[in-house]
């Protein structure tokens, strides 16, 4: 009966400390729960603060332990503390391995501008998980990010064959990726592939026609957006596309009558009043362009693209350049392209406008540096000045087929070479 008693008695104290165990577990994963619910109120300091008093306890189960560095890890990330944020990840995946800690950790090496490193963790996530969507949108975006568009290509691929809802968005960009490599005909394939979607097609024929428009196949382009109207003549948006496919093709007369139903359809489309602005530069139309460039900055005051526009009117027309620019100042925040407009009000010199231009990544580098060439060669264009040919040479090289600076660029060297 002794033996049994000393039995009983174990099995009593091994209960007890179950118990007591659960209940530090269930204490120091309530510290969990109140990270979680601090990290959705947006009180960082206090989730660094409830994660490290659970993290430090022998007592967090490993699952919980793992949650609560990939959880500080993106406090810290918040926080801009990346090698902090860093070490967290790295220890949430020694703990337990996983797609979401790999993709976290990715997030802060690209935005160090690790791009191999960031590239390597979603990798290994899609190792883990092949099918991991984020993870695959996220390797397939970092590629084009860093103008590798081959391997965007085969990611893009991938996400065709193994998310076949992505399939129109996938061939976007895929169609977009070919076109940056100047395989046209693969371009253009991909573009036409796009799935019809929408009230009776409508928007689907505009997509493509959006598409075509962005890798310069301008007759193409032509015809889905002829499709989409013949589909709902009264509908805006196929006009507008037209009509900026025609500025962008030179054809400016058929792209007026685009933009004049446009503004006709819909008075507040801002956008419209900017491209018919641009076709009427083109055509040398000062006047006119000089309204419509107004109109488009009524329409919303803190877009800097009309009043650069208007600045390049001025300069033609021997308007107040200085005295046009220095009204709207106060109305633009400090971002691109609000170096371009420093430079033309004398608060940056051409080198430093160039320097802000070659920051960021590979890709937005390329972008702004394309509107910094053009602006500066179409200003210098505007003076009579010669010179301009260089800068507008170096737009049409670098510039995105799809940023409308490429054929302004483009229409900007014809009329040097035609002595206007």
């Amino acid at each position: 009966m002794r033996k049994i008693g000393l039995i009983l008695g174990g099995i009593l104290l091994a209960v007890l400390a179950l118990a007591g165990a659960q209940s530090l577990y269930a204490m120091f994963g309530s510290e969990l729960a109140e990270a979680r619910e601090a990290f959705r109120a947006g009180d960082t300091d206090l989730v660094i603060d409830r994660l490290t008093a659970a993290i430090d306890s022998p007592f967090l189960l490993p699952h919980q332990k793992a949650e609560a560095y990939r959880l500080r890890g993106t406090a810290h990330y918040t926080l801009n503390d990346d090698e902090k944020a860093l070490a967290d990840y790295g220890v949430a995946l020694r703990l337990a391995p996983g797609p979401d800690a790999y993709r976290l950790r990715s997030s802060v090496h690209e935005r160090s501008g690790r791009y191999d490193e960031a590239v390597a963790d979603l990798t290994e996530a899609l190792t883990l998980v092949p099918s991991d969507l984020l993870s695959l949108l996220g390797r397939a975006s970092l590629h084009e990010s860093y103008l590798n568009h081959r391997a965007a290509i085969g990611d893009y691929g991938l996400l065709i064959e193994r998310h076949p809802a992505f399939k129109s968005y996938a061939l976007r960009r895929r169609g977009t990726a070919y076109a940056e490599l100047g395989e046209i005909d693969k371009a253009v394939n991909d573009i036409a592939a796009m799935p019809l979607d929408g009230s009776y097609d409508y928007q689907g024929h505009v997509g493509r026609g959006i598409e075509f428009d962005n890798i310069t196949a301008h007759e193409r382009a032509r015809q889905e957006f002829d499709a989409a109207i013949r589909l709902q003549p009264r509908n805006a948006r196929a006009h507008l596309g037209r009509g900026i496919s025609g500025v962008a093709a030179g054809d400016f007369e058929a792209a007026l009558r685009d933009l004049d139903m446009t503004i006709a359809l819909d008075p507040d489309e801002n956008f419209a009043h900017l491209g018919r602005g641009r076709a009427n530069y083109h055509l040398g139309r000062m006047t006119v362009a000089r309204k419509d460039f107004e109109a488009a900055l009524a329409l919303d005051t803190t877009y800097m693209y009309p009043v650069l526009w208007l600045h390049l009117v001025h300069l033609r027309t021997g308007g107040p350049q200085p005295s046009v620019l220095q009204s709207h100042a106060e109305s633009f925040g400090e971002n691109w392209p609000r170096p371009i407009f420093d430079h033309f009000i004398g608060a940056l010199d051409r080198e430093a406008l160039y320097e802000k231009a070659a920051e960021g990544t590979p890709s937005l580098q390329r972008e702004q540096l394309c509107e910094a060439h053009f602006f500066l060669g179409a200003a210098l264009a505007a003076r009579g000045d010669r010179r301009a040919k260089e800068p507008l040479e170096e737009a049409r090289e670098i510039c995105p087929r799809g940023f409308v600076e490429y054929p302004a660029a483009l229409h900007e060297l014809n009329r040097l070479a035609a002595g206007r």
